[in-house]
């Protein structure tokens, strides 16, 4: 019972010690932030830059009802002798002479035009807009997806560095060897720092895949983000289990690097292999409905090997 309270103990603590880092709060906070402002400014772009559907129509068609309500449908008129052309050349994206509609590639949606062609044919239809998709459809898109499993790889990196970074840090402070120095089980200790690192990184991409769904909509968004606990937990157990006995100011760059290797070939391998990809934390980030209580335990399963590994170096060091 004493270990158990002196776990939370340790936990709370070492996540009050990582929210009180300001070069924590920004690095979790930065991911999301910079691609939000990316998606944001290209849309703004896009919806600026983009010019009006330009209309190509021979002359007899100027002065005529049908070519004033195209421009009152705001509508770029081009007038030309020979419309068909105009929108082979992409002078136009649309053409027509008043009975006959030519639609170029990549060219606005025609259905707007041709329902004005045909009231003043007054056929018997016309094509009208396609209703606004529902939430539920939106969330179909694969580009908030991409975005959120993005930031996700981005926080596993951060993984390694606050499992490995935690030890070594205190190491070089003397924090390390004061608090082995109490009567609770070195195993404690690294348990305690894996679950802080892991419930921070979670945390904050939950709040992150929570954003982007706010904004963009994300397919399984809560799925995704129990993926990408299950990610950031498995990554700081790496980082907590490649550190050893380095510092800060000891040889810290090969376990750094030892474990940013292990995380990018957990990646690759679940994108190699989506099967198998679904059952791994962190490779699950990338393959699609795959299911998160699996990888969440083998990411449990990895703390604790590595708080007993942890435990195991501190006693003899």
């Amino acid at each position: 019972m004493n270990a158990l309270r002196a776990l939370v103990l340790l936990t709370l603590d070492g996540i009050r010690r990582l929210l009180r880092e300001g070069i924590v709060l920004r690095s979790l906070t930065f991911p999301v932030v910079l691609a939000l402002f990316a998606v944001g400014g290209t849309v703004i772009a896009v919806l600026l830059l983009q010019p009006p559907p330009r209309l190509a129509i021979p002359p007899a068609l100027d002065a005529s009802p049908l070519a004033a309500d195209v421009r009152a449908d705001d509508w770029e008129v081009l007038v030309t002798d020979t419309p068909e052309e105009a929108v082979v050349d992409g002078t136009a994206a649309l053409a027509t002479d008043g009975t006959t509609l030519w639609i170029g590639a990549g060219g606005h949606p025609p259905l707007r035009l041709e329902a004005i062609v045909r009231t003043h044919l007054q056929t018997r239809w016309r094509p009208v807009q396609p209703p606004k998709r529902r939430a539920a459809e939106i969330q179909e898109s694969e580009a908030p997806r991409q975005l959120a499993v993005f930031i996700g790889a981005l926080f596993a990196l951060y993984g390694v560095v606050f499992g490995a970074g935690s030890v070594a840090r205190d190491r070089d402070e003397g924090t390390l060897d004061a608090e082995l120095s109490t009567a609770v089980p070195h195993v404690v200790h690294g348990l305690a720092r894996w679950l802080a690192g892991s419930l921070v990184l979670g945390g904050f991409y939950g709040l992150s895949v929570a954003l982007v769904d706010a904004i963009m909509g994300v397919q399984d968004a809560l799925q995704l983000a129990l993926a990408g606990l299950a990610s950031c937990a498995a990554s700081t157990a790496v980082g907590l289990g490649v550190i050893g006995r380095a510092g800060l100011d000891r040889g810290f760059a090969g376990p750094m690097s030892a474990g940013l290797v292990a995380v990018f070939s957990v990646l690759s391998a679940g994108l190699a292999d989506r099967a198998a990809g679904a059952y791994l934390p962190i490779a699950s980030l990338v393959v699609r409905d795959a299911s998160w209580p699996i990888p969440l335990g083998v990411a449990c399963a990895m703390g604790i090997v590595a708080s007993l590994a942890f435990a195991r170096r501190t006693a003899v060091s």
